[in-house]
């Protein structure tokens, strides 16, 4: 084993360092490692690795519960449609899903990215009372039901043939 000699001036901490002989700390040399230490080190920096990643918010879409791939879901709609002047009637639908989202930011992307596609609030804020918000989120479905066409430019696409059609619940939901 080797050592390593400690020579720098400083206060003294150790009761050899006070009386000026040197102190000797031993240094261990690795040369190799083996296998046996080697496979267990792997392990947990796998599982590290593995347990410790962040969710992507390019997954999950509306439905997720992380709201970065909600608002990113948003963000990608417009897109698209301001791209192709198409809007999937099923991305309409999910983002007027997330107008009674418990999030403030979520609402606010979704409300911002309908009166982006379609020109329309149907009279929702999104700071508004539960209640407000209730009311004109049944008028945006209503509307994402109907509709054909958002502002000029962006036609909303009908609903695949063969699809159901949307039920309404008592409680104002929607139900295929």
């Amino acid at each position: 084993m080797e050592t390593v000699q400690d020579t720098a001036p400083g206060l003294p901490w150790h009761p050899r360092q006070a009386t000026g002989a040197p102190t000797r700390y031993p240094v261990r040399i690795v040369k190799r490692i083996s296998p046996r230490n080697l496979a267990p080190a792997l392990g947990c920096l796998l599982a590290i690795s593995v347990g410790c990643s962040t969710p992507s918010p390019d997954r999950g879409g509306f439905a997720s519960a992380t709201p970065a791939a909600r608002t990113a879901a948003v963000t990608a709609t417009v897109r698209d449609a301001n791209r192709t002047g198409r809007l999937d009637r099923a991305d309409l639908e999910g983002m007027v899903g997330l107008l009674m989202a418990d999030d403030d930011l979520i609402r606010f992307m979704a409300i911002s990215g309908l009166e982006e596609l379609t020109g329309r609030t149907e009279g929702y804020r999104f700071y508004d009372r539960p209640a407000a918000r209730h009311e004109a989120t049944l008028r945006w479905r209503t509307f994402a039901e109907t509709a054909r066409e958002g502002r000029p430019g962006i036609i909303i696409e009908p609903p695949p043939p063969g699809a159901d059609a949307m039920v309404r619940t008592e409680d104002g939901g929607a139900t295929r």
